[in-house]
């Protein structure tokens, strides 16, 4: 196994309030930080920092880049400082909820946002929502695969128990104990070692067609991101965090030491 730096990013795709996302993400942290290969650190990246604009006079079209995308590629600041985090990351773990059996918007634009930096880089999908989110999941896994990624075969998928609080941002008693009596930890930890193997692999060139757009020209330099927000998902899906701290307790997650030998917990 490699032991060179890499950086994956655990993404919070929704950005609603309530949200369930950072309680999972914090959840998924935990299993994953303490199975980090040496030099390996995960970040976490929640779209409520990284708002990208809907609408732009940008005339670039994200494919028709000359590669590599220059620093200062993209009209908006937003979408540059986008491009670097992005470009920053070997792989990413994409934590979606499921709305009305899609995905939310914010992803989509966030990963249409840009093209070049996503090709060849592994992806792991890890969906919520009433069922699990198996429709959003399938519709991420296509997008993922036409930005030329190499999306892991597995994937997981976290119903909500019965009763759950769609509105309630919390994971109800009900919720973890389904999720315990499934082994939900086990399929993250399977997902997980998949998504490792991808990195290690020797990433082949990315098969991306060529356009005939021209490239555009450069512009503002890249600001800086945001902080978080929330989540939910309405297959009928809407979610949220565990009681009052979610994001401080991610935040502490976070904050830990990366390098640990791993456990079982």
């Amino acid at each position: 196994m490699t032991t060179s730096p890499k950086r994956i990013a655990l993404i919070i795709a929704s950005t609603r309030t309530p949200r369930l996302g950072p309680a999972i993400a914090t959840i998924a942290a935990e299993i994953i930080i303490p199975r980090l290969p040496p030099h390996w650190t995960l970040d976490l990246v929640d779209l409520m920092q990284h708002p990208l604009p809907l609408f732009t006079a940008d005339p670039i079209i994200p494919a028709g880049l000359r590669q590599p995308v220059a620093a200062d590629a993209y009209a908006d600041p937003a979408t540059n400082a986008w491009s670097a985090l992005v470009r920053a990351h070997d792989a990413f773990v994409f934590l979606t909820p499921q709305y009305n059996w899609g995905y939310p918007a914010p992803l989509k634009l966030a990963l249409d946002a840009l093209y070049h930096e996503w090709a060849a880089k592994p992806a792991l999908v890890l969906s919520y929502g009433a069922r699990g989110g198996n429709k959003a999941a399938a519709q991420l896994r296509q997008v993922l695969e036409g930005l030329h990624m190499r999306v892991c075969a597995r994937g997981v998928q976290l119903p909500f128990g019965k009763g759950h609080d769609l509105g309630g941002g919390v994971i109800s008693k009900e919720t973890d104990a389904r999720w315990r009596a499934e082994d939900k930890k086990e399929e993250v930890i399977a997902a997980w070692e998949e998504l490792v193997g991808l990195v290690n692999a020797v990433a082949p060139v990315a098969d991306a067609p060529s356009h005939a757009h021209a490239p555009s020209a450069p512009a503002p330099a890249a600001a800086t991101p945001a902080p978080p927000a929330a989540d939910e998902s309405s297959d009928p899906s809407k979610t949220g965090d565990r009681k009052a701290k979610p994001l401080d307790k991610l935040a502490a997650v976070f904050q830990r030491s990366t390098h640990r030998p791993p456990r079982d917990h």
